[in-house]
Parts: structure tokens; C-alpha cells; sequence
């Protein structure tokens, strides 16, 4: 609330309910007239004149008046109509959304740092189920900044008068002037999510009272068969596999970047042994208590491996290729040397203030990893369209394929179900799939372990690679690393 200049408030001479004052500006270099209207129990909204107090003078009082008694007439018809009294532009409601976003996230990460704080509530997007955090809140305001600020009706237009007209008007401007000025090509997935924040904002502004109604804001037809992702094929799993294979065996490099590149080795493989989303917050990521696995009596065989799953909103059972046992093996190994402890699969071997990452804290995502990988391979072009663009979501696709072509048994319905997915979408993504062309590509097999063959482990647990069980190499890999290495069998 203004400040009040003293000796300065008055009534209107003509109208009871409406009062002027003047108050310092913000740098309490000027002086400004300002008024307050009342209108029963409604609240009182205070309008800056835009005209400078000048003490003791009638004609600059007048003019006050004024000005007071049009603002008057024009708001009193509003509140007439039922329209909220508060007048703001979109800018300005999309600026203050994006502050208690601010303060929103702040507060679900620090409650994210207290074990015991797990089930208390987080703050959530305004209209929505999902809770503030860096992902969503870094998307918001890239939109706001580059999308809503500065598009010029949003910036000058009443907030309460926007309609569906609008909208499209400003739909029509993204899609065509702003997306050619920044050098972009949208999908219609890419509008839509553009378009849940806009909407988000107009949601906060009729909480807050600032609007009744929230305006339409039309989504775009998607067509998810278009705008997939591609398909990682064989050739690239396995040329992306082998580089960074050669990184994390390496003898002569750093601990602690050999460990970084294996584990994100065994997270490539995970994705693509059980189908499961890449994740990107703790609240997704694979915990120890969430692996159920079976073995058969004679304790060598695997009778099942389940990892329950819960993603947007949708508990599923993911079930795992039996071959996953031995990535789960490694990556024990890894948390055994390194003295892991955490309840998540992927942690952090070692704590790196400078870089804020916390031993035992869930690894979120390799992303850094990925993409100096597929930068080095030439398997990504800056300013591709998502639909060229090579990404770890491609190996969720790999599964998919081979779950369809391998069991010919298998129902898009039970493939959703294990997949946490819709049997539309499955369709609507890997019906190319069925295509003959493609089998002799997808069919072919990733990481496993051959009979006869032994995996060669040092002190850190990373795996060099694999040998002919009790070869000499063997052997002689035993006596110099014999904590995680199989012995052999006729030592």
C-alpha cells in the first residue's frame, strides 16, 4: 500500500466513495497522486494517476479529480458486469506466477534434502499434479521470458478482457514470427507444452483473484507417429556402447571419471533391458526396495525380474530382460567399492561440492555424459528437430520393438501394462516396427554374457571385459584383482 503524503488526502468533491492521496515514488524523488475506490466489501483498488502532487495548488488538484472520477466510472462499470476490480496485464500475472514458482521450487528442494520430509507436500503447478522442480520450472520460464513478456498485447492488454480470440492471435505469432526469429521448429507436442503454461498462469490468476474465467487455449492436433523420437538402431547402441566402453577401461584415467562412465554405461542398459523412462527427479528414479528379483531353485537360473514403476502419474510393473542380472551385478559391485549406501540404484560414488553433487544422492541424469557421447559419435545435429534427434528415450523404443517382434503372443495391450503406456500411443509410436525390413536390425542382441565367459573386474569394480574362463589371462587378472573377480576353477 502507498505511503500517504501527510496533508494530502481528500475526498472527492462528487463522489463519496472514491478517495485521493498522494505518495512518494519508488525513488522518493516525485510525488504522485493516487486514488482509492470502494464498492461495498469488495476491496478497495488503489490506481496511480500518473501525475505529479504539487501542494496547495487548485488547478493541480482539479486535474486530480479528475482523472480520479474517470478511472472511477470505468472501473464501477466493470464492477457492474461482475469483473474482478484488480486490473493487471498478462506480463505482469505471468512475472508474479513465475516468483511463487520460484519460491515453490526453493521449497521443494529443501524439503527434498530432509529424509523425513518425504511425505510432506510439495508445492505443485497451479491447476495440476505435479510438484515445482528445476525440469518444469526451467520450461516455465524460458515461456514467460521468450513467449509471453514480450509479446505486446499480453504486455498492454487487460488481463480480464483476454478471449479465445487472442489466444489465437498470439498462437499465430508464436508459431509463425517468433519461431522463425529464434531459429526454432516446434512440434506439437513442443506447442502444447507451451501452451500448459500459459494456461497454468491464467489458473494462478484466478486463484488469486485477478480473473473468473479462464480463457480457451485450443491445443494443437499431435500426431505422435510424426513427432516421435527415432529409433536408436543396433549400429548406433552398439558403436555408443564400445566409446564409452573405451573410456571407463582405461587404466591411466581418473577414478572417479572411469566410475562416472561406467555407471552411465549400466544406466544405457538398464533403459534398454527393462523399457523404463529415462528419469530426471528423485521421485522417478529406480530406489533398491523397487527390484524384485527371482531365481530359480538351483539359484543360477532367473525366474522373473519385476521393478515397479510409478511415472506421470501411472504405477506399472516393468519387467526386465533376464540379462539385466548381470548389469544389477555390476553395478552392486560399483556401490560395494565405493561405499555406496543409498536406497537409489544410481548414486553418487563420491561427494564434489564445487559441482553440488552429494555421495549417495540419486544420480538424476547422465545428460553431460550423453551428450558429449552422441556429439563425438555425430549422432546429433545442433538445430535437428526432435524427430532427428537421437536421445536416451530412443532406447526405451529398442525395447518396445523387441517385446512386439520377438513374442508373437504379445498384445499391444500387455505391452502397455508393462510399459506404463497406453495401447494408442504404443500404436501410434512402434507400428513401423512390424516392418520386415527392420528385423534383422532389431533382432540382433545387446549386452550379455556368453557360457564360458567371465567378466574381469578391478578394485573399483568397473569391468575391463570379458574372458575365456580359466584362460591364462584369466588367471594372472585374478591374482592381481581377486576381490570382484570370479575365481577360477582350477586354481
Amino acid at each position: 500500500m502507498p505511503r500517504t503524503i501527510s496533508g494530502s488526502k481528500r475526498k472527492h468533491p462528487h463522489i463519496d466513495n472514491l478517495t485521493l492521496f498522494a505518495s512518494p515514488d519508488s525513488k522518493g524523488i516525485r510525488s504522485i497522486w493516487q486514488c482509492r475506490a470502494s464498492f461495498g466489501r469488495a476491496r478497495s483498488p488503489v490506481r496511480s494517476l500518473e501525475l505529479d502532487y504539487i501542494k496547495d495548488d487548485p488547478n493541480n488538484l482539479a486535474k486530480a479529480e479528475r482523472k480520479a472520477a474517470d478511472w472511477f466510472y470505468e472501473l464501477e462499470k466493470d464492477w457492474r458486469l461482475g469483473l474482478p476490480l484488480r486490473k493487471t496485464s498478462v506480463a505482469s500475472a505471468a512475472e508474479q506466477y513465475l516468483e511463487e514458482a520460484l519460491e515453490g521450487l526453493k521449497q521443494n528442494q529443501e524439503l527434498d534434502k530432509i529424509d523425513s520430509a518425504k511425505a510432506r507436500p510439495r508445492r505443485l503447478i497451479p491447476g495440476g499434479s505435479s510438484a515445482w522442480n528445476k525440469e518444469n520450472f526451467r520450461q516455465s520460464k524460458w515461456v514467460i521470458e521468450n513467449l509471453i513478456t514480450c509479446y505486446s498485447d499480453f504486455r498492454h492488454g487487460d488481463l480480464r478482457l483476454i478471449n479465445f480470440r487472442e489466444i489465437q492471435n498470439w498462437s499465430e505469432w508464436r508459431s509463425t514470427w517468433k519461431q522463425k526469429e529464434l531459429n526454432r521448429s516446434w512440434t506439437s507436442g513442443t506447442l502444447n507444452k507451451q501452451n500448459r503454461v500459459l494456461r497454468s498462469v491464467f489458473k494462478w490468476a484466478r486463484m488469486k483473484g485477478l480473473i473468473d474465467t479462464i480463457p480457451e487455449i485450443k491445443d494443437v492436433p499431435e500426431s505422435l507417429r510424426n513427432s516421435r523420437r527415432p529409433e536408436m538402431t543396433q549400429h548406433q547402441y552398439t558403436t555408443l556402447l564400445k566409446h564409452i566402453e573405451n573410456k571407463y577401461i582405461n587404466e591411466n584415467a581418473p577414478a572417479m571419471e572411469r566410475v562416472y562412465q561406467r555407471l552411465f554405461y549400466l544406466w544405457l542398459c538398464t533403459i534398454d533391458a527393462t523399457g523404463v523412462r529415462p528419469w530426471k527427479d528423485a521421485k522417478n528414479a529406480i530406489k533398491m526396495s523397487d527390484i524384485d528379483i527371482k531365481m530359480m531353485l538351483n539359484g543360477k537360473d532367473v525366474e522373473h525380474i519385476i521393478i515397479r514403476r510409478k511415472e506421470k502419474g501411472k504405477e506399472y510393473s516393468a519387467v526386465a530382460d533376464k540379462q539385466w542380472l548381470y548389469i544389477y551385478e555390476d553395478i552392486l559391485a560399483i556401490r560395494k567399492a565405493w561405499g555406496v549406501t543409498s536406497e537409489f540404484l544410481f548414486a553418487h560414488p563420491v561427494t564434489i561440492e564445487k559441482r553440488r553433487i552429494i555421495k549417495n544422492e540419486p544420480v538424476l541424469s547422465f545428460r553431460g555424459q550423453w551428450r558429449r557421447a552422441v556429439e563425438e559419435l555425430g549422432f546429433a545435429k545442433k538445430g535437428d528437430p526432435q524427430q532427428k534427434r537421437i536421445a536416451p528415450y530412443s532406447i526405451r523404443h529398442r525395447y518396445a520393438a523387441r517385446r512386439y517382434l520377438y513374442n508373437k503372443d504379445i498384445t499391444l495391450e500387455d505391452l502397455a501394462q508393462v510399459m506404463g503406456s497406453s495401447p494408442r500411443v504404443l500404436y501410434e509410436v512402434y507400428w513401423h516396427y512390424k516392418a520386415t525390413d527392420n528385423y534383422q536390425d532389431l533382432v540382433a542382441h545387446g549386452y550379455q554374457l556368453k557360457e564360458g565367459r567371465v567378466r574381469l573386474l578391478d578394485d573399483y569394480g568397473i569391468r575391463i571385459k570379458n574372458v575365456d574362463a580359466n584362460s591364462e589371462e584369466h588367471k594372472a587378472w585374478y591374482e592381481k584383482y581377486p576381490r570382484f573377480t570370479e575365481p577360477p576353477s582350477n586354481k
